[in-house]
């Protein structure tokens, strides 16, 4: 008998891995199939999954669908991982899950993974509450990851990049096959902008399975004012610069994007819906809530993807989706006094992007940042990236089983150059950034970067502050 849902999730062995369905479809076979329930859009891909899956789930619950939204990792609560409409699953439900879960297992016989029993009790969750779309986030790769379990209506692989290379493989080609595996017959995918290489694998994958597939900049755009979403566009399908997207423009840090455009919205005549567009909505300006440029890809194919499965959606209701959307931890401001920002970028694609959001803060000094890793990552290439914007580096190392000790933390800024301070603590780091921040006068800045770990860590210790 567990005393928490924490307990007996953390029974399961939360850092292990055994990618496989077997359990998972025993599962909700003895859960009764609750999956068969609801409309499922599964989101993959390396960077933007989550956001995309947010900014998807915000639209259709604004144009009045009842949606659920299950998403990895948690920052701080286990709760933040299963919503519904935007509220976390309560104390109460998360245990009523649990009691349901361990029944489940005595039925099936079967020992789940912490991914794999958290996916199952967050499915028959959104089942039981009444859920009519369910956007679920893969948690790793896609082909043998736990939501492949259920077969979905509608697919979106947002960016590939490198990551978990020692499980998915060491190449962009292979993680992309990877991820592709979301793609199946009947599905309905939605394709975010890719590297050429990525490209090629996603689109031979969706060829063989016949699976009806549209890409980012193809066959949809966010497009300047005069272009379209779900407008047929010119030219090969490229990893271009979105410099060209009329009127974006990156955030200073401080505020959120703001681009001016109008969407050409149309529908597939043979995807499922209650029936077709006579019109396509107009929308603009728009006022998009997650800061960066980059947030453009992602909302880009969640737009597209919530067309796909509801003819309810309006122009006004894309317009309050992207403008209410809240994904934690990605370039999000925890305080203004001085002004604390926190990013899980934790991969050299993720990095980059961060790096260039840093450069976009055009007035001021650079960052105050404090880092941290863990040690299953590329943290070579990762570090090499963001701890060229600082002003100074805090390093510290975090406390989970794998993180990187705070020795080869050191060890990686001295081979890269790199003056920075250790500290024993977060909390420690955070401050002594602050402090420097500080007195780097109005503009100045810090930020904590490198997993979502520390993320969770800062928001835990520090919480949003100062957002008067």
């Amino acid at each position: 008998m567990h005393n928490s849902p924490e307990t007996f999730f953390e029974s399961l062995n939360p850092f292990g891995m055994a990618l496989g369905l077997t359990r998972m479809r025993h599962l909700l076979r003895a859960l009764d199939n609750p999956h068969s329930a609801l409309r499922v859009l599964q989101v993959a891909g390396t960077n933007g999954k989550g956001s995309a899956a947010a900014t998807a789930a915000a639209i259709l619950s604004a144009a009045g669908h009842r949606v659920g939204l299950y998403t990895s990792p948690h920052l701080v609560h286990l709760c933040e991982r299963i919503r519904v409409d935007g509220a976390d699953i309560d104390r109460a439900g998360l245990s009523a899950g649990v009691a349901r879960l361990g029944e489940a297992m005595r039925k099936s016989g079967e020992t789940p993974t912490y991914f794999e029993a958290l996916t199952a009790l967050a499915i028959d969750h959104f089942a039981r509450g009444g859920v009519e779309i369910a956007v679920l986030e893969v948690g790793l790769g896609g082909r043998l990851d736990a939501t492949s379990a259920v077969v979905p209506e509608v697919a979106i692989i947002t960016r590939v990049g490198l990551d978990h290379t020692a499980t998915l493989g060491p190449t962009l080609a292979a993680i992309a096959a990877e991820k592709a595996a979301i793609l199946r017959p009947g599905t309905r995918a939605f394709i975010a902008r890719q590297m050429p290489e990525a490209l090629e694998v996603i689109a031979r994958t969706a060829s063989e399975q016949r699976c009806a597939c549209s890409f980012a900049g193809r066959d949809f755009a966010l497009a300047p004012e005069g272009g379209g979403l779900l407008e047929t566009a010119p030219g090969q399908v490229e990893n271009l610069p979105r410099g060209d997207v009329g009127g974006a423009r990156a955030s200073d840090g401080e505020t959120p994007v703001f681009f001016e455009q109008r969407i050409l919205a149309g529908r597939d005549e043979n995807q499922r819906s209650e029936g077709p567009r006579t019109a396509p909505p107009r929308i603009g300006p728009l006022k998009l809530a997650l800061a960066g440029e980059h947030q453009l890809d992602n909302a880009e194919v969640a737009i597209a993807a919530a067309l796909s499965l509801s003819s309810r959606i309006e122009a006004r209701h894309v317009a309050d989706g992207l403008e209410r959307v809240k994904w934690p931890g990605r370039f999000q401001i925890v305080d203004r006094r001085p002004l604390t920002i926190v990013d899980g970028a934790h991969n050299p694609d993720g990095a980059r992007v961060l790096a260039a959001m840093c450069r976009a803060r055009a007035r001021g000094p650079r960052p105050r940042i404090v880092f941290s890793a863990l040690a299953d990552k590329d943290v070579a290439s990762v570090a090499r990236v963001i701890l060229a914007e600082a002003a100074s580096v805090h390093l510290v190392a975090l406390d989970n089983p794998r993180a990187m000790r705070l020795g080869d933390l050191a060890a990686l800024a001295r081979q890269l150059g790199v003056d920075f301070t250790c500290h024993e603590t977060v909390g420690a780091a955070l401050e002594a950034a602050r402090r420097e921040a500080l007195f780097d006068g109005p503009d100045g800045w810090a930020l904590a970067a490198g997993s979502l770990y520390l993320v969770g860590a800062v928001l835990e210790s520090h919480g949003p502050r100062g957002m008067a």
